[in-house]
C-alpha cells in the first residue's frame, strides 16, 4: 500500500501521500460507495482502488 522509494520507482508522477491514500480507502469502507465518488481531498479514486486491490 506504501509508495515505492523515490530511487527506485523510475520516472513519472510522484506519488501521492500515503495518509491521504489510506484515510481514502477507510472513508470508502466505511461509507460504501463506489469508489469513483471519493471525495477529492483523498486523492483520485482510482488511484485509491489501485493501492487497496491486492
Amino acid at each position: 500500500m506504501l509508495p515505492i522509494e523515490a530511487q527506485d520507482r523510475g520516472r513519472g508522477r510522484r506519488p501521492e501521500g500515503s495518509r491521504k491514500i489510506i484515510n481514502g480507502i477507510f472513508w470508502r469502507l466505511r461509507c460504501g460507495t463506489p469508489w469513483r465518488a471519493v471525495p477529492p481531498r483523498y486523492g483520485n479514486g482510482n488511484t485509491i482502488y489501485r493501492r487497496f486491490r491486492p
